[in-house]
């Protein structure tokens, strides 16, 4: 408790008396005049009048004090008492005068008042808080300033009390509010489950609290393909069913394990002592089965699956960090392998992510070491049989791990945003090998790149454009990009005014892998698409497949009410072009016409194209 010199109040402190005040102060006036002659040392007998004049100042001067005043001998025996104490603590004064300080607050300890003559003569106040108690018996928090002084020879301790009870309250509530917030900043507002620092702070103290054979294990949980509902549903619904998820697994946990939210559609389940991993794959288990049965939305039905990666202490990690991630990184490979299943991490998976990470770290100099290039696939007009384009396809051919295949590295360069500088070099080659056959006398239409989402969202991307078509003299409609739908889906609200300055410029944009999952032909009205393309996947079954068969035929009739023009890839064989070409197919590209070439192979494609009397 800080402490500090006592100060008598200013006279603007000063209360207007009530009537109980005045009564008070009578009583006072007529009763202390003896003993303000006392503590007067100039006073005598003989100067009544002077004395009572210096009786009625001190008196006016103490019930000016709005806090409680008792003046106290040594022994902290009340002397006197102001009109303040009377009201605080509920005496009279003449029972006040007489009474010990200790009968007011009896828990002061037994050296209270040597502690409090130590302070005379060293011009301090001896401060404390503690709680006094009234007439009745209640008590209050109040905080004390003592002073000593010399009166008439004798030392005198004034006491100053203030009632701190409206202070200890707000003090309360703040604690009380500070305690709430703290409690908030831990919770999931959505699904009230922990939340991702929650569950990290509650894996480091499972991990400190680990024994020889017995630590966490941690469950990583994404739900399968809960951005389609939610972009099907829309968030109100998607929000409900994050609910339901959380109840569900609140339910799967129950009594041995705790559950929280990690991000948007992705969960942690923590098993704090796992003796072995057999109870977290029973645990995943029972989730996987809690999932199968549908969440009940809106009168319909929703079977919403989940991935679970398994990762335990101490084989997949030391640290919950480590933990996670891993866990995480099975996660993945649960869902690369079908989703709706459960993967726990090992040794296969730990050298995969080292791989991983020496590849992100080889990409970030693959371009500035000219070690990425590009391979062509002509694409047919089926109606013309002539060659009218060619899709541009990044390759690396690395001096450490050799061809790199791109499926190992784009959603690599896509994760660590290397992909928007890669993206724009590519676009910017391409436009320079288009520029190089046109020159060479080569009649190639147009030339197709594939756009990343995070290109679309640089910020720079149709600039880039613009200056790639403006270096090499050529016009817009000699590009065309092709982007996945759900990239469409996911970042439309985004990527409008990217695509309405790439028409402008006349660049023709397709929808690359139409029809995998994430269709909704709502946005093709909305956006400036020029085409699409049906994904390699279902050439697999045409023809004689009748699903694949019936999707492609319903792509193609949506497609031509739309004034799109619709390019195959993947074809292999005689029967897949002539279903494609029956139900009227624009354009095609695969194996059945030419593999991904160099680029200087692409001209002697197409003179051996024409001669073979194809074209």
């Amino acid at each position: 408790m800080a402490r500090g010199p006592w100060v008598a109040p200013a006279p603007w402190m000063r209360k207007k008396p009530s009537d109980e005040d005045r009564a008070v102060s009578h009583e006072h006036d007529a009763s202390s005049v003896a003993q303000a002659d006392s503590l007067d040392p100039n006073s005598n007998s003989g100067q009544t009048k002077t004395s009572a004049d210096h009786a009625a100042r001190y008196r006016t001067l103490l019930d000016a004090v709005p806090d409680a005043v008792t003046l106290h001998d040594t022994r902290g025996d009340i002397v006197d008492a102001n009109a303040a104490a009377v009201r605080t603590f509920g005496y009279p004064l003449h029972a006040l005068r007489g009474m010990n300080v200790r009968d007011l607050n009896p828990n002061l300890p037994e050296d209270h008042m040597t502690a409090v003559m130590r302070t005379h003569g060293v011009d301090r106040t001896f401060s404390v808080v503690g709680v006094n108690r009234r007439a009745d018996g209640t008590t209050f928090p109040v905080e004390v300033h003592s002073n000593v002084f010399l009166d008439a020879g004798q030392h005198r301790v004034v006491a100053v009390a203030r009632d701190i009870s409206t202070r200890v309250e707000a003090e309360r509530q703040l604690r009380v509010s500070a305690e709430h917030m703290r409690k908030q900043a831990r919770i999931d507002s959505l699904t009230r489950l922990p939340n991702r620092d929650t569950m990290l702070e509650a894996t480091r103290d499972a991990l400190a609290a680990a024994e020889p054979g017995i630590g966490p294990a941690v469950l990583y949980i994404d739900l399968d393909r809960f951005k389609i509902l939610n972009d099907m549903l829309g968030h109100h619904a998607g929000d409900r069913l994050l609910l339901a998820t959380a109840e569900r697994l609140r339910m799967c946990c129950e009594g041995h394990a705790r559950c929280g939210r990690y991000g948007n559609d992705e969960f942690i389940v923590l098993l704090p002592r796992c003796a072995q991993d057999d109870a977290a794959r029973a645990c995943a288990q029972r989730i996987i089965r809690a999932f199968e049965q549908p969440f009940e939305l809106e009168g319909e039905a929703f079977v919403l699956t989940t991935s679970i990666g398994i990762a335990c202490h101490p084989e997949h990690g030391d640290s919950a960090e480590l933990l996670i991630q891993h866990a995480d990184t099975a996660m993945h490979e649960a869902k690369r392998r079908g989703r709706h299943t459960f993967r726990a991490f090992d040794k296969t998976l730990n050298d995969h992510l080292g791989m991983r990470n020496q590849i992100e770290s080889q990409l970030r100099l693959a371009l500035d070491h000219g070690e990425l290039w590009l391979a062509f696939q002509p694409k047919v007009s089926l109606r013309e049989r002539r060659i009218v384009g060619a899709e541009a396809l990044l390759r690396w051919r690395s001096p450490q791990f050799g061809e790199v295949s791109p499926t190992d590295f784009i959603p690599h360069a896509e994760n660590s945003g290397e992909i928007v500088r890669i993206g724009a070099w590519v676009v910017k080659e391409a436009c320079r090998q288009l520029r190089e056959w046109r020159d060479q006398g080569l009649e190639l239409d147009h030339i197709a790149v594939n756009v990343s989402f995070r290109q679309l969202l640089s910020g720079t991307f149709s600039d880039s454009v613009q200056a790639a078509l403006q270096v090499h003299d050529l016009p817009g409609n000699a590009l065309e990009l092709e982007m996945t739908e759900r990239i469409l889906i996911d970042e439309a609200p985004d990527t409008l005014d990217t695509f309405t300055a790439l028409k402008r410029m006349g660049v023709r944009l397709t929808i690359d892998d139409f029809g995998e999952g994430y269709s909704s032909f709502n946005y093709l009205r909305h956006l400036p698409i020029d085409s699409v393309k049906i994904s390699h996947t279902f050439m697999q079954g045409i023809p004689v497949q009748p699903a694949d068969t019936a999707i492609c035929e319903a792509i193609v009739r949506i497609a031509e009410s739309l004034g799109l023009t619709v390019v195959a890839e993947g074809v292999e064989t005689e029967e897949q072009l002539a279903f494609l070409e029956r139900i009227g197919t624009d354009d095609a590209q695969g194996f059945f016409f030419s593999r991904p070439i160099e680029a200087a192979r692409l001209p002697v494609f197409m003179q051996e194209w024409n001669r073979s009397g194809r074209g």
